[in-house]
């Protein structure tokens, strides 16, 4: 087991001693100061749990706290948040418009978000342009409706592709060279369009936020389990 991967066992914990929902824990995992993330697995999962009433009150309230209340120096957690909103909306249930529709003042106040760091850089940037990013696309549904068709033609691609390399490696029979190459087809394939998700939901601006600029205390990473 990595650090990692310990870490995470013992945040869980945590909240279940807490009593906290698990979806809501998701959430936090999803929205905390680690230089990664969220990742597709934990976009995915929290989508999906917007489709159940209960998990998605949850999960609003959730991502709106840490909008809402995280310090100007946490804003890694904020811009994570935006992040899961800007899923949501391109997969998650219609109901999901109106539900950021109804918190837009606070989306505004992040236009205006500043934190420089000790280095001078100007961490804010990020959170300001997609917080303008998501407030347009609730105000103007064609532009949603356009992003949400560019991202599904994006998905029915890559499993168009990954249907054909699975299919070649069931033709060719026992794992050989061919496997090998299909195999490695496919992560490359995955890999391009993990790229491109990335450059189309940080449009416009400067992009996701390199590693070492997630923390706001200088990059590095700490070990230290967090407190759920």
């Amino acid at each position: 087991m990595n650090a990692y991967e310990a870490q995470r066992k013992l945040f869980m914990l945590q909240a279940a001693v807490k009593g906290y929902p698990e979806i809501k824990t998701k959430v936090k995992l999803a929205t905390n100061l680690e230089p990664w993330g969220p990742t597709k697995e934990q976009l995915d999962e929290i989508t999906d749990a917007c489709n159940h009433y209960e998990d998605k009150k949850i999960i609003m309230k959730a991502l709106w706290k840490r909008i809402t209340t995280s310090q100007t120096k946490e804003w890694p957690q904020i811009y994570k948040s935006l992040a899961v909103f800007e899923h949501l909306l391109l997969h998650g249930p219609e109901s999901v418009v109106d539900d950021i529709k109804e918190q837009m003042y606070s989306l505004r106040t992040l236009h205006d978000f500043q934190y420089i760091d000790e280095k001078g850089q100007d961490k804010g940037h990020s959170v300001r342009e997609k917080s303008k990013k998501l407030l347009e696309w609730v105000s103007n549904p064609s532009i949603l409706a356009e992003e949400k068709a560019k991202s599904e033609s994006l998905r029915k691609k890559f499993v168009g592709i990954s249907s054909e390399q699975s299919s070649t490696r069931i033709f060719t029979g026992a794992k050989g060279h061919n496997d090998d190459e299909s195999s490695s087809s496919v992560r490359q394939q995955q890999q391009a369009l993990e790229r491109f998700e990335r450059e189309r939901r940080d449009r416009p601006g400067t992009g996701t936020p390199e590693k070492a600029d997630w923390q706001a205390s200088g990059g590095v990473r700490s070990l230290t389990p967090p407190t759920a």
